[in-house]
């Protein structure tokens, strides 16, 4: 039994199984995925026990109490527990329904070692159904290796398969299994592919700055979300050197970016008040040294007259513009200087 974990996502493996293509591989994964279904809707109803019994406060349905004191994480808890109730759970009359859920498959990012996925359910809030428990079934062959079949269980929407080999294709079906007793079919036999060995990542672009925020401790600053697409090779490593080159003290250090949850955007923190800032952002290789060129933003944030609606309990007045000067002599050693500038547009 192999666990392959990523941050707080469980991947558990179910089995390994032999198919062979002119047999009728997708034929049999179509069987392979009914037969199992009802130890996967099992394992939902067993996860969404536990979730309600507030994290193991309480054993679930028939199992020792002592059991429920085992480091196991829940997922894991759950197989277990299906896989000793499962001939019981298959006596009942109760069959798995097909749903048709409006779910999307999508590769987040990838090197040459790992794909990372993300799980989208599309469902506008006025049609938005209660929601139950939900285990996802990942299963997955490579191209160049059609014997052998993986089939993943993933408790998270967001999960990553590790351990591939590089710059190999892998044909990758999906379900969403509820404890309601249906499923809805994800994905089928969708190809994915691990980049090559010693790969260099494209260059970053689309880079934009928006949705300025007030910092809520001191209002003299802002925050902004930055947002960038990544190359076409979606690599999953990033850096980002953010600086004002108004300011005497710029920090140049890059930001390193390495969690996949958390890519293509980024919240920018202690923005100054009408200040000008370059953001750079390149794409890095997950094992190695190599990395694109940097793609560069230049921006500036508002004024703080601007921000707070020319309130000058909070903000300085503008600087004066247009300033001029004239001189001219009344006496001797004696003169007078007109001084003018525009008037400002708030007062």
């Amino acid at each position: 039994m192999l666990v392959l974990y990523y941050t707080h996502t469980i991947l558990f493996w179910l089995g390994l199984v032999s198919f062979n293509l002119s047999e009728g591989l997708l034929k049999q994964l179509h069987q392979y995925d009914l037969e199992h279904l009802p130890i996967e809707v099992c394992i939902a109803r067993c996860l969404g026990s536990l979730n309600e019994a507030s994290m193991f406060s309480r054993p679930f349905a028939n199992q020792p109490a002592e059991e429920t004191k085992s480091v196991k994480r829940p997922l894991e808890l759950c197989i277990d527990y299906c896989s000793k109730q499962n001939s019981d759970y298959q006596q009942t009359n109760e069959t798995v329904k097909q749903a048709y859920d409006n779910y999307s498959l999508n590769l987040i990012c990838r090197d040459e070692s790992s794909l990372n996925f993300k799980i989208n359910l599309h469902t506008s809030p006025s049609n938005e159904k209660k929601q139950d428990t939900v285990v996802f079934v990942i299963i997955m062959h490579s191209s160049n290796i059609s014997d052998k079949v993986f089939v993943y269980l993933s408790d998270e929407n967001f999960f990553t398969i590790d351990g591939l080999t590089p710059n190999c294709t892998f044909n990758i079906s999906a379900l969403a299994v509820h404890s309601s007793n249906t499923y809805s079919v994800i994905a089928s036999q969708q190809q994915y592919q691990t980049l090559r060995r010693g790969y260099t990542p494209g260059n970053v672009t689309d880079i934009k700055v928006s949705d300025f925020v007030e910092d809520t401790v001191n209002r003299t600053h802002l925050s902004a979300v930055l947002t960038w697409r990544p190359p076409p090779d979606l690599t999953c490593h990033y850096d980002i050197i953010c600086f004002s080159p108004e300011s005497a003290d710029y920090d140049v250090q890059p930001l390193e970016i390495r969690d996949p949850r958390e890519l293509f955007k980024y919240q920018l923190e202690n923005l100054t008040f009408s200040s000008e800032y370059q953001v750079g952002i390149r794409a890095r290789n997950s094992k190695n040294m190599k990395e694109s060129a940097l793609s560069w933003k230049t921006f500036r944030a508002p004024s703080c007259l601007e921000w707070h609606n020319h309130n000058f309990n909070i903000c300085a007045p503008e600087t004066p513009q247009n300033l001029s000067v004239e001189q001219a002599m009344i006496d001797r050693n004696i003169y007078t200087l007109n001084i003018t500038w525009d008037a400002p547009t708030y007062q």
